[in-house]
């Protein structure tokens, strides 16, 4: 049976080529630098708008912002497609409580972006929602 350890004369073969290693962690470290660079580029969108989706018998009674502003993260390519016009915030609520408010925070789940850019960061990050119940 054969050993599968690396013999000794392996490991000194291996030993005198470090630079080699050495070499490839410097081209795979540069690499991404070089990556990263192209693809973290940021610029932020102001005044998106606020949609809510309501239960029926539910209206708005206050709300803390009506318009949000984003900041993205992407490649040039990516940023330069952005268009306030096609981003907007849709927030779906479901069952609102009975005392009628509630406190979102503002994530990538709730924007509606046709880009690849990504959303970093929203100002202001959540917001309050105050609702009142239609009595019929």
């Amino acid at each position: 049976m054969k050993n599968k350890h690396l013999s000794p004369s392996r490991w000194k073969k291996l030993a005198n080529q470090r630079w080699l290693f050495l070499l490839c962690f410097l081209l795979g470290f540069l690499s991404w630098q070089a990556i990263r660079k192209n693809i973290s580029h940021k610029m932020t969108i102001s005044d998106i708008s606020i949609e809510l989706s309501l239960p029926e018998n539910w209206s708005i009674w206050e709300i803390s912002a009506k318009k949000i502003d984003v900041e993205f993260r992407g490649s040039w390519e990516d940023l330069r497609y952005l268009n306030k016009e096609q981003l907007r915030i849709v927030i779906p609520i479901l069952n609102p409580s009975t005392n009628g408010q509630l406190k979102i925070t503002l994530s990538d789940k709730y924007l509606k972006n046709p880009t690849r850019a990504k959303a970093i960061h929203f100002t202001p990050p959540d917001i309050v929602i105050k609702l009142d119940q239609i009595k019929k």
